[in-house]
């Protein structure tokens, strides 16, 4: 059963990269994270989760967002799922 209702995936993940709590946790400017992150494919990133019919893990977020997080910096020596 499809339940998303309100804002869709794709726009509430562009959304969030570009909130200014992110970027102040990232020491980035708004200009930064335009350049960075307005090219995203929002689509295809989040493809296999659309329309989402299960809840969607941390796991799986980050298998999604990773080509986003390398433009940002290089991995953590823990990897990123134990670093965020």
């Amino acid at each position: 059963m499809d339940r998303q209702t309100g804002t869709p995936l794709q726009l509430q993940a562009a959304e969030a990269f570009g909130a200014q709590y992110f970027l102040q946790r990232l020491n980035m400017s708004r200009a930064d994270a335009e350049r960075l992150f307005n090219g995203a494919d929002w689509g295809r990133l989040l493809g296999d989760f659309v329309p989402v019919r299960r809840r969607i893990s941390c796991a799986d977020a980050l298998a999604a967002f990773r080509p986003l997080l390398e433009r940002i910096a290089p991995e953590p020596a823990e990897g990123w799922l134990p670093y965020v």
